[in-house]
């Protein structure tokens, strides 16, 4: 049975995990094998310090009984929470875990609306945040990370 809980220091190996999982299922279709792997670099010289990238940012871990088998981190600004870094690994996906991972985003952001960038060819995630209630209000190319750029969809989802 799934729950979520704050991640702490201590998970940034399990967290580590999940992308490292997530990145190229998620990814390599999309932008390619050598966009993955610049990611992945990225992931091994900075840890989970390129995924933290602003104060305020907070991490959420998705928990299947003890292993962590998805992530999301959000922070919050002034009117709207961002989101970004909502993976949960293959072979949990369609049980609803996403669903629920993103409640607990929901349920931090309050009355503020939710909002997401999201690889515009990444057709599995567009269609994901779009059952969810997202709707697109922007798109435009994207720095992801350092040497990977993509056309994303800015969506959000209304308070």
């Amino acid at each position: 049975m799934f729950h979520v809980r704050t991640a702490t220091r201590d998970d940034a190996p399990n967290l580590i995990a999940v992308w490292r999982e997530t990145w190229p299922a998620t990814y390599a279709a999309t932008l390619g094998a050598h966009a993955v792997e610049a990611m992945l670099d990225d992931l091994d010289r900075h840890g989970t310090a390129s995924l933290f990238p602003q104060v305020g940012a907070a991490g959420l871990c998705l928990l299947d009984g003890d292993e962590v088998v998805g992530t999301a981190i959000h922070s919050v600004g002034r009117s709207v929470v961002y989101l970004w870094g909502m993976y949960v690994m293959p072979r949990h996906q369609r049980f609803g875990a996403g669903t629920l991972l993103y409640r607990s985003v929901r349920e931090a952001a309050g009355e503020q609306s939710v909002e997401v960038r999201v690889v515009q060819s990444s057709h599995q995630a567009v269609n994901f945040y779009r059952k969810l209630g997202f709707q697109t209000v922007g798109q435009g190319a994207t720095e992801i990370m350092p040497q990977v750029k993509a056309v994303c969809l800015t969506l959000r989802h209304p308070a």
